[in-house]
C-alpha cells in the first residue's frame, strides 16, 4: 500500500559483522527502492523453484523423527554465508566447515537485486565458488539419498546442501537457464544416469551380495571425474554398469516384496536416460553452468520411490 502511494519509497539496509567479542563494524550500508526489493523477492522465489525437487531427511527434535524436506527458499544473505563455508571431511567426524571469506554481503545483494551493473559477473562468480566449495558435499548427499543412511551426514550438512540446491536454481535462472529446458539437456541427463546407476548397484548388493553394502556406489565413484571429463566418465560407467544391467534383465523372484518391479524400472530408466545422452552434445570442457546441471541431475529425486536397502 505504501509503495502504491509512493513509488519511490526506499529502505536502508545495514549489516554488521563482529571484529571480536567486544567490537562490531558496519560491513554493508545501502539504500534500496522498496519496489525493486519486491520485484527481486518474487524473482528470487521463482529461482529457488528453478531446481528439481531434492528430498532430504531432516531430524525434527520435537517429534524425534526424520522429516522429508525437498525445497527451501534461503535468504539473500545466506548466499554469502553458504559460499563462505569451506568444507573438509574426516573418516570419523564427517564433514566440518570453517569460515573463509570469498563473497560479501554486498555481493549477495547485488545477486539478489539482479540489476546492478556487475550482477552477471557476480552471478558467475557465486556459481563457481558454490560449486567448488559444495560439490564434494553434494556428491556425498547423492550417495546418501540412494542408501537412505541419513546419519552419515549431519543436520547442518543436509540443511546447507538443501540451500545450495536452491542457490544453484537461482543462479542458473539468472544466467538464462530454465529448469524446463536444462533438465532435458544431455549433461543433466548424465547426472541422472549416475544416480540411477547407484540405485541399480544398491539393488544388486541387496539381492546378490545379501545386503552387504559396497564401499562406494558406481555412479558416485565416477562423479568427480564426470565434473571434469564427462565423456571419459560416461565410457567408464558403460563398462562398469554392464554386469549389473545383465543381472537386472534376468532378475526374478516369487517374493512379492523382492522389488522386481523396481529393478526393472531402474533398468528401463537407465535405457531411456542413455538414449537421451548424445556424445557430441556433451561438453569437452565443463563450465560452471555445466557442473551445476550435472549436480542437479544427480541429486534430483527419482520419479518412482526407491526402496531402501535394509
Amino acid at each position: 500500500g505504501k509503495v502504491a502511494a509512493n513509488p519511490d519509497l526506499d529502505v536502508r539496509l545495514l549489516s554488521f559483522c563482529s571484529i571480536d567479542k567486544g567490537r562490531k563494524q558496519i560491513s554493508f550500508n545501502r539504500r534500496f527502492r522498496v519496489a525493486d526489493i519486491i520485484r527481486a523477492a518474487k524473482d528470487w522465489q521463482l529461482g529457488a523453484r528453478n531446481a528439481p525437487a531434492v528430498s532430504v531427511e531432516i531430524y525434527d527434535k520435537e517429534s524425534k523423527k526424520f522429516k522429508s524436506c525437498s525445497q527451501t527458499t534461503p535468504y539473500p544473505l545466506e548466499l554469502a554465508s553458504t559460499i563462505n563455508r569451506a568444507w573438509s571431511s574426516d573418516a570419523k567426524a564427517g564433514f566440518n566447515s570453517s569460515f573463509q571469506r570469498a563473497f560479501s554481503a554486498s555481493d549477495a545483494y547485488d545477486v539478489f537485486l539482479a540489476d546492478a551493473p556487475l550482477a552477471r559477473q557476480k552471478d558467475e562468480a557465486a556459481l563457481g565458488l558454490l560449486i567448488r566449495r559444495m560439490s564434494v558435499v553434494l556428491a556425498s548427499l547423492g550417495a546418501v539419498k540412494t542408501t537412505r543412511e541419513w546419519k552419515q551426514l549431519s543436520d547442518a550438512v543436509r540443511w546447507q546442501s538443501l540451500k545450495a540446491v536452491a542457490f544453484l536454481g537461482i543462479l542458473l535462472r539468472q544466467l538464462g537457464n530454465d529448469k524446463e529446458n536444462f533438465m532435458q539437456e544431455p549433461i543433466t541427463q548424465f547426472g541422472r544416469l549416475l544416480a540411477l546407476a547407484d540405485s541399480l548397484h544398491l539393488q544388486y548388493c541387496k539381492h546378490v551380495r545379501k545386503g552387504k553394502s559396497p564401499s562406494q556406489l558406481i555412479g558416485n565413484a565416477l562423479f568427480s571425474t564426470a565434473l571434469e571429463q564427462p565423456v571419459f566418465a560416461l565410457a567408464r560407467l558403460a563398462e562398469r554398469l554392464t554386469p549389473y544391467q545383465a543381472w537386472a534383465r534376468t532378475f526374478q523372484s516369487d517374493d512379492a516384496n523382492a522389488g522386481v518391479g523396481l529393478v526393472k524400472w531402474f533398468l528401463g530408466e537407465i535405457a531411456a536416460c542413455t538414449s537421451a545422452i548424445h556424445l557430441e552434445r556433451l561438453p569437452n570442457r565443463m563450465s560452471d553452468t555445466d557442473k551445476a546441471k550435472l549436480l542437479l541431475g544427480y541429486l534430483a529425486d527419482h520419479s518412482k520411490n526407491d526402496t531402501p536397502m535394509q
